[in-house]
C-alpha cells in the first residue's frame, strides 16, 4: 500500500515506496503528565505542568513536527482533541508498556520516515522499549534531558526556549546537552 507523505516543513510531498526527499525531518516526542483539564481539549493544551508547557514550547519552536506520547493513546497530534484520562505507563506491566511502545512505533512509522531525527522529551519508562526499537529502525534519537531532575530539566527548557537559534536535532548537540549546562 502506497500512502502519500508531506513534509511539515517544506510541504513536499511523496509516495511512500518512492525517491523521497532528501532533508531529514526533526521530530519531537513530548511526554504526557499527570496533571490535565478538565474537559475535551486538543492534546497540546490538555497537559497543565510547567514541565509540559516547556517542553510543548520547546517541540512548537525547535522542531519540524512534534506528537505526545500518551499513556492512554499512544501517540497524539497536538490538535487531536483528547478528554482527561488517569493512567500512567508506571501503571503498566512490563508486557504492557512492550506493547505501548510497538504501538507508538507503529504510528510513528506512518508519520516520519526512519532517517527522521526524533528528540524524546519524556521520562524512562516511555523511553525504555521506544528507543531501541527506534534506533534498531534507522531513526537517530536524541534524549536531551535523559538523567536530569525535574528542576533541572526545568531549567534546561528555559535556556533551550530562550535561545534564538532552532536546535537542530541531529546537530553536533546530541547526545552532549548535560555538558553545556551551567555549573
Amino acid at each position: 500500500m502506497l500512502l502519500l507523505m508531506k513534509c511539515h516543513k517544506c510541504d513536499d510531498e511523496w509516495t511512500s515506496g518512492a525517491s523521497q526527499p532528501l532533508r531529514m525531518a526533526d521530530i519531537c516526542l513530548v511526554s504526557c503528565v499527570r496533571g490535565k483539564l478538565a474537559g475535551p481539549v486538543p492534546a497540546k493544551e490538555l497537559y497543565t505542568s510547567p514541565l509540559f508547557r516547556k517542553a510543548r514550547r520547546f517541540a512548537e519552536t525547535k522542531f519540524d513536527r512534534w506528537f505526545i506520547l500518551s499513556a492512554k493513546h499512544g501517540l497524539l497530534e497536538p490538535d487531536q482533541v483528547t478528554e482527561p484520562y488517569e493512567k500512567t505507563l508506571s501503571q503498566m506491566s512490563v508486557a504492557d508498556r512492550q506493547d505501548w511502545a510497538q504501538s507508538v512505533f507503529r504510528n510513528i512509522l506512518t508519520r516520519t520516515r526512519p532517517d527522521d531525527c526524533i528528540t524524546l522529551v519524556a521520562g524512562s519508562r516511555y523511553r525504555e522499549y521506544l528507543v531501541p526499537l527506534l534506533r534498531n529502525n534507522g531513526y537517530s534519537v536524541r534524549v536531551p534531558l535523559e538523567g536530569l531532575g525535574i528542576g533541572v530539566q526545568l531549567s534546561r527548557l528555559t535556556q533551550l526556549n530562550s535561545s534564538d537559534h532552532r536546535e537542530n536535532a541531529c546537530g553536533p548537540l546530541s547526545n552532549g546537552l548535560k555538558r553545556h549546562l551551567p555549573n
